[in-house]
């Protein structure tokens, strides 16, 4: 699954320098995005080329790059497939303050507003993203324009407990079913 994850409409400063879509593969699989392009709702939008998605993996996609100025309220975002059909869309319409990535849910596709300082491993399960590390790494067209970042699944401290209590919560059924078949039989 190819969707628009991200996007930071609002960076501190001039826009034109730090504005970004971020488009995320879910799948396991390898994805060229080769003629796939990324649109706006006032019909602006950027063709990609030479571009190809690792499993898990990420484009980041500079304003410098596609020259769609996002807008800080009110935003729809279009992602088309290289035979144009429509595979994505982002949608916010609450003003974005500075500093603020709007973020996008892969599984349930809310979106929602992270602080750039929050963003930080320790931030991610308060804001629903707690099964993801992200390591950042250049992607290889050498260009300061694109960049990649592989997500991998991660179990939260907070999951290992849940699953515990429950594995322990069905062994005491089962012990307990147990015991009263024993106690029939005496």
């Amino acid at each position: 699954m190819v969707f628009i994850s991200e996007v930071f409409p609002n960076p501190k400063g001039d826009d034109a320098q730090g504005e970004y879509i971020k488009i995320s593969n879910q799948s396991n699989s390898q994805i060229s995005l080769d003629g796939w392009r990324v649109a706006d709702a006032s019909g602006k939008s950027f063709l990609i080329n030479d571009q190809t998605l690792s499993p898990y993996g990420s484009l980041i996609l500079n304003y410098s790059t596609t020259k769609i100025s996002l807008n800080n309220t009110k935003e729809t975002l279009f992602l088309y497939d290289e035979k144009n059909n429509l595979v994505d869309k982002l949608v916010y319409q609450e003003r974005v303050g500075e500093d603020i990535l709007v973020r996008k849910n892969p599984l349930s596709g809310e979106v929602i507003f992270l602080p750039l300082k929050e963003r930080s491993l320790a931030d991610f399960s308060e804001n629903k993203i707690n099964s993801l590390i992200l390591k950042e790494e250049t992607s290889t067209n050498n260009s300061n324009d694109f960049k990649t970042e592989f997500i991998t699944p991660s179990l939260q401290l907070k999951d290992i407990f849940l699953l515990g209590f429950f594995v322990s919560l069905i062994l005491t059924l089962i012990f307990w079913i147990l015991f009263k078949n024993i106690e029939k039989d005496f």
